[in-house]
């Protein structure tokens, strides 16, 4: 879920599809990181914390830090423009990313080392390429009202269900920036280095005179430029169910770089 640096007190919270991967490899490699937890762990059968992607409510929780350690910690974390992240996700579902992750999810369920762990691991595998299956059966602007929760089909008990657990939720945002819950810095996908080097010098990590260089992010392979993506119709769905989150980090839809 996190990559924790105990010499420099920094704990960095992993945001799925913001270029985490990157500054994780740095935080490993060159800070003393340490994955948080070592490896998922389950509870009856079930993944309850994820080695990379959770949030900070179930470190605490599950006792991989303590409530009173949170407080010694630089936490930070990722955010991306959210229509660049909502076509990254669409392209990974149709692409061959989410088949990847569902063959490699079969080769931990062959290599798991308890029943419960490999019928877990079956089952997400399983799930997963249902997932992909089914993303190819829609067009973009299907998939978006889906993504998006906006599909008339719900019934008012699930929209109220939906608005309560919100409310509930220790997410800031969380469909929108998900797991950023109690971090004090976030930095952005679209000035990644920059802002990962700010968040080094203010801990203390590394001088005013370094810089660290972040390597090549994970790209989505077959992915275009988001604005491809997205027609009127689905540009204004995201801005209409969207829009207050839009505004809170300054994000909108861009124009498209000339090529």
């Amino acid at each position: 879920m996190a990559i924790i640096c105990r010499n420099h007190k920094l704990l960095f919270l992993m945001v799925p599809g913001t270029g985490c991967s990157a500054i994780g490899k740095v935080l490993l490699e060159q800070f003393q990181g340490e994955w948080l937890p070592e490896t998922n762990l389950y509870e009856n059968g079930r993944r309850v914390v994820c080695q990379k992607h959770n949030d900070l409510k179930s470190l605490v929780q599950y006792n991989l830090l303590s409530r009173w350690e949170l407080p010694l910690y630089l936490k930070f974390a990722t955010v991306r423009n959210p229509f660049d992240r909502l076509a990254t996700d669409y392209q990974r579902a149709v692409g061959g990313w989410t088949e990847t992750y569902a063959q490699q999810l079969a080769r931990r369920a062959a290599a798991a080392t308890t029943e419960k762990e490999r019928v877990t691991l079956e089952r997400l595998s399983q799930k997963t390429q249902q997932k992909a299956e089914w993303a190819r059966s829609l067009t973009f602007v299907d998939w978006l009202k889906y993504a998006l929760k906006t599909e008339s089909k719900r019934s008012p008990y699930d929209k109220l269900r939906q608005a309560i657990a919100a409310l509930r939720s220790t997410y800031y945002m969380p469909r929108v920036y998900p797991l950023i819950y109690g971090a004090d810095r976030v930095i952005r996908y679209e000035s990644l280095e920059s802002d990962f080097n700010k968040v080094l010098k203010d801990a203390g990590a590394i001088g005013r005179r370094e810089w660290i260089e972040i390597p090549q992010k994970n790209p989505t392979l077959g992915k275009k430029p988001y604005q491809a993506y997205f027609s009127p119709e689905a540009r204004a769905l995201v801005e209409k169910y969207w829009g207050k989150e839009l505004a809170y980090f300054g994000y909108g839809f861009e124009a498209a770089e000339a090529s």
